[in-house]
């Protein structure tokens, strides 16, 4: 079973959702409503695969703020 993760884009007010395991919730002890700073960054260009093309964006560990 997975969690469904939402992110209100601060600037372009776009929403944003990433799902994950439960699990990966769980283990960081998060619960429904708590409130996460995640960082985005782009994997570095020398991380390609056999087809050539750069991996997709990986999310970063996220930070717990209550």
């Amino acid at each position: 079973m997975s969690s469904v993760l939402e992110v209100k884009m601060i600037n372009e007010g776009d929403d944003v959702r990433i799902v994950v395991p439960r699990s990966y919730f769980q283990r960081l002890g998060l619960e429904r409503g708590d409130t996460l700073l995640v960082t985005v960054e782009e994997e570095r260009t020398r991380a390609k695969r056999k087809n050539g093309k750069a991996r997709a964006h990986r999310v970063h560990r996220v930070h717990k703020h209550n």
